[in-house]
C-alpha cells in the first residue's frame, strides 16, 4: 500500500458482524508519514460522507486491499 493507491475493506473484514457498515466504503491513500507503516486515508461511504482515518498499526492493513495502485 502507498500514496495514491485506492483501497476498500476486504470481505473477510466488512462481513464480520458490526463491521457491514464499511462493507462499501472507497479510500484514498492520501498522506505517508516518516514510517512506511503510517498512513492516512481519505474514505468516501455509499451515503456520500467523507472520513480521514489514520492507519499505524500493521495488523489494521491486513483489513485493507488495493483495488487500484497509484503508477
Amino acid at each position: 500500500m502507498k500514496v495514491g493507491d485506492l483501497v476498500q475493506f476486504r470481505r473477510e473484514h466488512s462481513s464480520r458482524q458490526g463491521f457491514e457498515y464499511c462493507a462499501e466504503w472507497l479510500g484514498l491513500v492520501i498522506s505517508e508519514a516518516r514510517s512506511r507503516d503510517r498512513y492516512s486515508i481519505f474514505w468516501t461511504t455509499k451515503e456520500g460522507n467523507v472520513l480521514v482515518g489514520n492507519w499505524q498499526r500493521y495488523e489494521s492493513f491486513k483489513a485493507l486491499e488495493v483495488i487500484n495502485e497509484s503508477p
